[in-house]
């Protein structure tokens, strides 16, 4: 009795599952190329925003091209991570005893996603936009979500 309806409910997460499609188009992709201030400081171990710690870079143009905030709570100025702290991949190891601005190329894309519900009639959608550079080696990024709720679906079947 109990594998029929561990079955069932299997069965029936299939088909509800089946009933979502998700769809997205880049609604806008830039490169601009900007100055970071490789030093202590604007390069830490930070969990502010994470659940553990990672190498941030603080990245102020962002303030000015992105069109959502990649400020962390807690933090100062809009930031990107290049994965958890450890060695190798520390303030230290990125500063190398040689702290200054590099000019690199932030690579920007602003994506609509939209997760259609038929069994529902409704859809979510969202604007998704991930920012990437590589400053001495070390590739960063930062990916922030805007949702914009939910439709009906005939509202989203165009996008």
């Amino acid at each position: 009795m109990k594998l029929m309806i561990l079955g069932v409910i299997a069965a029936l997460g299939i088909s509800a599952q089946a009933a979502q499609e998700e769809r997205s188009k880049v609604l806008k992709e830039e490169f601009h190329t900007i100055a970071v201030e490789v030093k202590a400081g604007d390069v830490r171990c930070s969990d502010l925003g994470y659940s553990n710690i990672q190498l941030k870079m603080s990245v102020p143009d962002l303030k000015w091209i992105s069109q959502l905030d990649h400020t962390n709570p807690g933090e100062m100025q809009p930031c990107m991570s290049s994965g958890r702290c450890r060695p190798g991949n520390t303030p230290e190891d990125m500063i190398g005893g040689k702290p200054g601005t590099e000019t690199t190329v932030l690579h920007r894309v602003l994506t609509e996603s939209v997760v259609f519900d038929r069994a529902l009639g409704t859809c979510t959608r969202s604007i998704v936009e991930t920012v990437q550079m590589t400053v001495r080696g070390k590739v960063f990024s930062h990916r922030r979500t805007l949702d914009l709720g939910e439709q009906a679906i005939a509202l989203c079947e165009n996008l």
